[in-house]
């Protein structure tokens, strides 16, 4: 059962989503001010909590739609690091599609799943076991795996679809980036809970 720690740790990660999200936004041509700022914090927020409280509902039955809950606000938060980590390289090599793409969204991936390491073995599946270099060498080994997915989906579909009329390079590739996370996250969710950080083990 989730505790008032996890709601709370749960809106706070929705309120950094709604502040994140705002880059990229204008990207897309969206008007970013301190009134869209505002909703986007508070819709972020609240997206986060009921989500939540619907895993917290359904996992009333079954164990894995608690572990699912965590699992999804932990995999928020890796995918605002790797979002920002991605425009970041964006803005500073001005360069958003080809052999850059794919070397940007690796280092992106990179960063983000090593934040996820410790919130996915503390708080997402509550591992006991001690840290040990086989634990995090089998994590490594299936995040490996969930990079390929996802900078293979996210290139391809830079590289090999032509960006809309009236769109730039970037938000093409912020979204790229987006449709990629859920081919990794269901690779990433199911192997670290029966696997990496499976319970009795």
């Amino acid at each position: 059962m989730y505790t008032k720690r996890d709601y709370y740790l749960s809106g706070v990660i929705g309120a950094i989503a709604g502040v994140v999200i705002l880059f990229p936004a204008s990207e897309f041509g969206f008007r970013v001010n301190v009134f869209w700022g505002i909703i986007s914090i508070l819709l972020f927020s609240l997206l986060s909590v009921s989500g939540f409280f619907l895993c917290s509902f359904l996992g009333k039955r079954r164990q894995i739609f608690f572990d699912f809950g965590k699992f999804s606000v932990t995999g928020l938060l890796n995918t605002l690091i790797d979002i920002a980590v991605l425009n970041g390289l964006f803005l500073l090599s001005g360069v958003a599609t080809g052999i850059s793409y794919a070397l940007f969204k690796a280092i992106a991936y990179i960063i983000a799943t090593s934040n996820s390491y410790g919130w996915n073995k503390f708080w997402t599946f509550k591992s006991m076991t001690p840290l040990s270099f086989k634990e995090y060498g089998s994590f490594f080994v299936f995040s490996l795996v969930g990079a390929g997915i996802n900078i293979g989906v996210a290139s391809v579909i830079v590289n090999a679809i032509p960006h809309p009329s009236g769109m730039s390079p970037e938000a093409w590739g912020t979204i790229a980036a987006l449709v990629a996370v859920l081919f990794s996250k269901f690779w990433n969710f199911g192997t670290y809970r029966s696997v990496v950080f499976a319970r009795g083990k």
